[in-house]
């Protein structure tokens, strides 16, 4: 999920043209489908419906992070509220 949000970020923001540093097409799995994505080629999936469910996965996943015994106790984070 984690590269299927970089990727889809980084084509956005060359609009939606997919581009590789090394050249190469890429394939990514997510949720039971390969999203491909081809060097120098417009990337034609990349929907609001699809932005927002990464969205959605991306915020569960960082909450699960957070909520993790070993992040949740360490003191490396300090709140800037309290």
């Amino acid at each position: 999920m984690y590269d299927l949000c970089r990727t889809v970020r980084n084509c956005v923001h060359s609009n939606a043209i997919y581009i590789d540093k090394n050249g190469r097409d890429v394939i990514i799995h997510w949720k039971g489908v390969d999203y491909e994505f081809r060097h120098l080629r417009p990337v034609e999936f990349i929907t609001y419906e699809l932005i927002l469910q990464l969205y959605d996965d991306l915020m569960d996943s960082i909450e699960e992070i957070l909520a993790h015994k070993l992040v949740a106790v360490a003191d490396i984070f300090p709140d800037r509220l309290a």
